[in-house]
């Protein structure tokens, strides 16, 4: 083994080794802290991503009940994917960062039914009563879970790892 010292590699066994070696660490641990943080919810964010896209894909398959006078599309039956008649549902979809205001939790990741001007300018409550209703029977996202889940840690650890890569190429951190 060898060190370098001042540009120059030297062998403890040579005259010229230091008997004592001074070395500093410093670490700046919070904003280490938050960088890894930051890289575990952008991870999170792709999996709500992945998750998202499949409950829009489920959404715009078609069904095989009726076709009402005035819709554009064949209605769903019991145990199928809500058919989509004005988009209104599929815009509402929404995953992204959500700052929890709890003493326990600082933030998480959601996909949510949300207020979107393209979803009309407000939130579609029909998407929850689809999703919960055992009568109904249309569940959409939980069936996008189901199918996403067993990849998620993959679909993480990839895109954590990169992360990681990424702040390790900016340098040190001070």
């Amino acid at each position: 083994m060898s060190v370098l010292i001042n540009g120059v590699w030297v062998s403890p066994r040579s005259p010229s080794f230091p008997v004592k070696l001074k070395m500093k660490l410093v670490m700046n641990v919070p904003k280490v802290k938050k960088m890894v943080q930051d890289a575990a919810a952008d991870s999170l964010l792709v999996v709500a991503f992945s998750v998202q896209k499949r409950v829009k894909s489920n959404l715009s398959k078609e069904g095989s009940g009726k076709l009402y006078p005035g819709n554009r599309a064949t209605s769903s039956t019991t145990g199928e994917f809500p058919v989509t008649q004005t988009g209104r549902l599929v815009n509402s979809m929404v995953a992204g960062k959500k700052n929890m205001k709890r003493k326990n939790r600082k933030s998480g990741i959601t996909i949510t039914y949300a207020q979107s001007k393209s979803a009309g300018g407000a939130a579609v409550t029909y998407g929850y009563i689809l999703e919960t209703s055992p009568k109904l029977n249309r569940e959409f996202v939980s069936p996008a879970v189901r199918v996403v889940a067993p990849k998620a840690a993959r679909i993480f650890d990839f895109v954590f790892k990169k992360q990681l890569a990424a702040i390790n190429r900016k340098g040190p951190i001070t």
